[in-house]
């Protein structure tokens, strides 16, 4: 499910669901110590993921937002592009999608009202930021307490066998290592999902570690049994919001006997946070009752 605009269907939000483990070891004693172990790269990976996803939960959310987004695609050689402006409404997910010309002779995508964006901070599967919204979209499973940093025990304590933590987590995830990703130094985290492959997208993730937010995300999804597509998703974060900027991709299918192929670039600029919008903007009906009044009163005039 991956829409943008009337174009690519937008990939279905589910719950974050599984166990995850953090360990804790030691040598065995004071009189023959042993080098200290060092985290693990399944327990590193499962305590960043958790900073990572506290750190998203615990940001504020606005009621409405708005955005301007730009879809430039090539298909068959052809470059394409469309510009829409978006009135998002959080806690169902809603938006009123219009078609903003390009140029005077465009004829922009017909206006519509759906629960198919990305809103301001979409996350792809890593964080549900509303509950429901998307369709069959399941009610978010709590975790418990944060997970622990994993460390080595001193020489000398008591052997400690495990401690163990668990997780409402839907992928297992191993530290890959400090990187630079989009101008900044990054943790890289890779992700296998271990429940619902098709539901849980993600395959790689870059966490600011002073902040514990998301830089950059990497997935993969299919599309029914005709196409694939791969993305990468970029973000503007800092300490207090965290912001859904880019996501760059390719799709690739096969229709009958015809192949196809499409890249993609996607942008929102000029999200606004406004007090109220009105209940008018996610109802179609309603929508169509007030275009219709606007038109009769231009009319008679």
């Amino acid at each position: 499910m991956f829409l943008i605009g009337s174009r690519i269907r937008a990939f279905g939000v589910v719950a974050l669901a599984a166990i995850g483990f953090a360990f804790a070891s030691a040598p065995s004693t004071a009189q023959s110590p042993e080098p200290e172990a060092s985290p693990s790269p399944t327990s590193m990976g499962g305590y960043w993921y958790d900073r990572a996803y506290d750190h998203w939960r615990s940001l504020p959310r606005e009621h409405f937002a708005t955005y301007d987004t730009d879809l430039v695609y090539t298909f068959k050689g052809k470059p394409k592009e469309r510009k829409q402006h978006v009135a998002f409404r959080y806690h169902d997910g809603r938006c009123l999608i219009v078609g903003v010309p390009i140029d005077s002779r465009d004829r922009p995508d017909k206006t519509q009202i759906t629960d198919r964006c990305f809103g301001p901070d979409f996350s792809f599967a890593f964080v549900q930021q509303r509950l429901g919204g998307f369709k069959n979209a399941p009610i978010e499973i709590p975790t418990v307490a944060p997970t622990d940093a994993p460390t080595a025990q001193a020489s000398g304590e008591p052997k400690t066998i495990a401690s163990v933590k668990t997780r409402a987590r839907p992928y297992d995830v191993t530290f890959v290592g400090y990187e630079q990703k989009d101008g900044k130094n990054t943790i890289h985290l890779a992700l296998v999902p271990n429940i619902h492959p098709a539901d849980h997208l993600l395959t790689d993730m870059w966490i600011d570690p002073t902040t514990s937010g998301v830089v950059h995300l990497r997935a993969e999804a299919a599309v029914g049994h005709v196409a694939r597509i791969t993305f990468e998703a970029a973000y503007d974060e800092d300490a207090n919001s965290q912001t859904l900027t880019s996501v760059v991709g390719y799709a690739k299918g096969q229709v009958l006997l015809v192949r196809i192929g499409l890249d993609f670039t996607y942008r929102q600029s000029n999200i606004d946070y406004p007090d109220t919008l009105p209940d008018w903007y996610f109802d179609q009906t309603a929508y169509d009752e007030h275009q219709r009044s606007l038109t009769t009163s231009s009319g008679t005039k």
